[in-house]
C-alpha cells in the first residue's frame, strides 16, 4: 500500500490547534452525574415521514456488535444494541472489529431489481463524492481526516474490495459555504461522474445539497438530514438522530439523567437550527425544566461576552451548545464564573480535537463509537500499518466508521449496482450496529435509519464512551 504524506496533515493540525488555543478554565467533571444508569426511551429516527413504497419489512443488514463489550473496554458496558441477528449469506470481508474493514455478515443482495442509472461504476471502481468544510467558519478538518475515509478502502480493496470493485474518492471542499457546496455537488454529478454523494457539513448545507441531489435522482448519503425532515425527499438518507428528536432527547436527558431543573441552549443564528431548539424547549416545558437561557451567537464572532454574562446570570445547570467546535470551545473557556454541565448534540463538537485540554464538565451525543474506547482497535491497527509512529486521532476514525456505513450500503445493494439496487439497498438495510456506528434500521420507510446514540463524557481532555448505543 503506498503511504501517503502527511506533511499538509501536519500543517492544517497546526493551524486548527492555534484556532481552538484558548485559556483553559472550570472545574473537573463530577463522575457522580452518571451513577444513574436509567436510559430514556424516544420516538424513532424516521421523523414520520414515509416515502416511496419501501418495504415494510427487511432483512438484517450488515453489522458485527462489538464481540466483547464491556469486557476489555471500561466505557462499554452492556448488551449490544437491540437488533435481530443477520441470518448468515455472504459476509463482508474483516467483519471481526478488530482484524479490519467490514460491514459485518450480510443478507445478501438486494431483490431483483433493475440496476438502474450507474455513473462511476465500472467492473473494477466504484467512484464516490465527498462534501466536507476542510475550511470555513465551522473549523477545518484536519487532513487526518481524508487520511482515515481513504484508509478504509484501502484496506478493503487488499481484501478483494465489494464484488471485486474498489471505492475511489473524490472529496471536495464546501468551505461551510452553501452556494460553495451546492457548486461542488454540481461538479461532482457533471463533471466528475460520481456514482453517490456522502456529505458532512452543518445542515443549511445539508439541505441545499439534498435539494440538488434530490432533482438529479441521485441516491446519496448524508452524515444528518435538515429539520425538520423535507416530506418530498426520497433519495437522501441520514446516518444519524435527526435534530428534532435529539432536541427532544436532550431535554429529557437533562431531566431524567442529569435530574436538573435549569437548563439553557445556546445555538448559531441560523434557521436551519431553530427547529432543534423549537423541539426542545416544548419538552422541556413537558419535563417541567425551566429554559433560562435562550442565546443565539455568530459563529466568526470569535468572543461571546453577552452570551458568557446571560449564562452565568440564568443560573442554567446544564446547556447545550448546539454549533460547530470553534465556538463551542470559546464559550467553554470563556465562561470562567460558572461551570454548568456543557451538552453537544451528535455530530457538532464530539470531536476529541475540540476538547483537548478542556475540564469543564461535558456531555454528548455521538453516532459514532468513541475513539478512546476499544471500538477503534481496527482502525488503529490498519493506521500503524500504514503511518508507523505518525500519531492518528478521532478526526480520521470518523472517516473510517462512515466507511463501515457505506459499505454496508453498497453490499447490500449487490454486485449489479445502479441508483436503483443501490436505493433498494439502503431502504433494506437493518444493521445492528457495529463496533464503529449507531444501529441503523431503514425497513420502516422513512429516510433517516438512526435513531440512537452513544453517550460521551468528557474525561483527560478526551471523549470517553458511557455504555453502549442507545435511545435516550
Amino acid at each position: 500500500m503506498q503511504h501517503r504524506s502527511t506533511g499538509l496533515r501536519r500543517g492544517a493540525w497546526a493551524i486548527m490547534a492555534a484556532a481552538l488555543a484558548l485559556s483553559a478554565c472550570g472545574p473537573r467533571f463530577d463522575r457522580d452525574l452518571l451513577a444513574d444508569e436509567q436510559r430514556i426511551v424516544i420516538e424513532g429516527g424516521n421523523g414520520g415521514q414515509v416515502v416511496g413504497d419501501a418495504p415494510t419489512t427487511g432483512v438484517a443488514g450488515p453489522g458485527a456488535t462489538d464481540p466483547s463489550p464491556g469486557a476489555t473496554d471500561p466505557g462499554v458496558a452492556g448488551p449490544a444494541a437491540p437488533g435481530p441477528a443477520a441470518p448468515g449469506g455472504p459476509s463482508g470481508p474483516g467483519s471481526n472489529p478488530t482484524t479490519g474493514p467490514g460491514p459485518g455478515p450480510t443478507s445478501g443482495p438486494a431483490g431483483p431489481v433493475e440496476a438502474g442509472p450507474a455513473p462511476g461504476v465500472t467492473d473494477t471502481t466504484i467512484k464516490i463524492g465527498v462534501l466536507v468544510p476542510l475550511s470555513g467558519a465551522a473549523g477545518a478538518i484536519p487532513p487526518t481526516w481524508r487520511n482515515g475515509i481513504e484508509l478504509y478502502w484501502d484496506e478493503l480493496a487488499e481484501q478483494g474490495g465489494i464484488f471485486g470493485r474498489n471505492v475511489e474518492l473524490v472529496i471536495e471542499d464546501t468551505e461551510s459555504n452553501v452556494s460553495t457546496a451546492t457548486a461542488k455537488a454540481v461538479k461532482l454529478v457533471d463533471q466528475d461522474k460520481v456514482f453517490t454523494i456522502f456529505t458532512l457539513d452543518r445542515l443549511e448545507v445539508h439541505d441545499a445539497v439534498g435539494k440538488r441531489l434530490e432533482a438529479v435522482g441521485m441516491p446519496n448519503v448524508m452524515m444528518q438530514l435538515p429539520a425538520p425532515i423535507p416530506a418530498d425527499w426520497k433519495h437522501s438518507f441520514g446516518i444519524s438522530m435527526d435534530h428534532q428528536t435529539q432536541g427532544r432527547a436532550i431535554a429529557r436527558f437533562f431531566k431524567g439523567r442529569l435530574n436538573v431543573s435549569k437548563v439553557g441552549f445556546v445555538r448559531e443564528q441560523t434557521s436551519a437550527l431553530k427547529p432543534g431548539t423549537d423541539a426542545f424547549e416544548a419538552e422541556a416545558a413537558t419535563q417541567g425544566l425551566d429554559v433560562v437561557a435562550d442565546e443565539t451567537i455568530d459563529p466568526n464572532a470569535g468572543q461571546y461576552a453577552n452570551t458568557v454574562n446571560a449564562i452565568c446570570s440564568s443560573g442554567a445547570e446544564a446547556v447545550w451548545l448546539y454549533m460547530a467546535p470553534i465556538p463551542a470551545r470559546a464559550i467553554m473557556q470563556q465562561t470562567t464564573l460558572c461551570n454548568p454541565t456543557w451538552f453537544a448534540n451528535s455530530v457538532s463538537w464530539n470531536f476529541d480535537i475540540a476538547v483537548a485540554g478542556e475540564t469543564d464538565p461535558a456531555m454528548a451525543f455521538s453516532p459514532w463509537a468513541a475513539y478512546s474506547s476499544n471500538r477503534s482497535q481496527a482502525f488503529r491497527q490498519a493506521w500503524a500499518n500504514e503511518y508507523g509512529s505518525e500519531p492518528e486521532d478521532d478526526i480520521g476514525y470518523v472517516g473510517w466508521a462512515v466507511d463501515t456505513v457505506l459499505h454496508a450500503m453498497l453490499e447490500n445493494a449487490g454486485a449489479n449496482l445502479g441508483w436503483n439496487t443501490f436505493e433498494h439497498g439502503i431502504r433494506t438495510l437493518r444493521r445492528a450496529g457495529d463496533a464503529e456506528w449507531t444501529p441503523l434500521d431503514f425497513t420502516g420507510g422513512g429516510i433517516n435509519g438512526s435513531n440512537q446514540a452513544a453517550l460521551f463524557q468528557l474525561g483527560g481532555g478526551a471523549w470517553q464512551m458511557q455504555g453502549d448505543f442507545a435511545a435516550w
